[in-house]
């Protein structure tokens, strides 16, 4: 199978997913696809090893997390769910890790959000300052921006 071709349709049935999700993949560079001739125009194929790569991934358990999915709950003897067993709850210790490093990555983003600012004000200073030495008007003056004013005919 490793020169083997799946449609576009096909790859994202075995993905489980629909053909506009697989689509939106291609599209943000996700999921690697070529237009070739179909039976009924310009097509979308898939490589077949991509796809088993990616369904090996999708069966992997995340990084860091113990046994990755939360545990199916045992089932009665019946084999039917009751209606009173409450949903698996996330373990503790992982939610406030989780809820630590979004802090510590939100804290981050202002950090750099603010260090951004500060680098374009200083950029628009030195800007301005050479404008005023070479001697041309600030932005904004002026029919040169391409705003013109308009003359009402009525």
């Amino acid at each position: 199978m490793p020169n083997e071709w799946l449609t576009l349709t096909e790859a994202a049935d075995m993905l489980g997913i629909s053909s506009w999700t697989a689509r939106r993949w291609v599209r943000d560079g996700r999921l690697h696809a070529e237009v070739r001739a179909g039976p009924y125009g310009p097509q979308y194929y898939v490589p077949a090893i991509q796809v088993e790569a990616i369904q090996r991934a999708r069966q992997e358990p995340l990084p860091g997390v113990d046994g990755g999915a939360a545990p199916e709950p045992a089932r009665p003897a019946n084999g039917r769910r009751s209606e009173a067993a409450p949903p698996a709850a996330p373990a503790a210790g992982t939610v406030a890790a989780l809820r630590a490093e979004l802090e510590r990555l939100a804290r981050h983003q202002e950090e750099r959000w603010q260090a951004m600012s500060r680098e374009l004000a200083e950029l628009r200073r030195e800007l301005d300052e050479l404008r005023r030495s070479l001697g041309e008007p600030p932005p904004g003056d002026g029919p040169e921006n391409g705003r013109r004013r308009r003359r009402w005919l009525w």
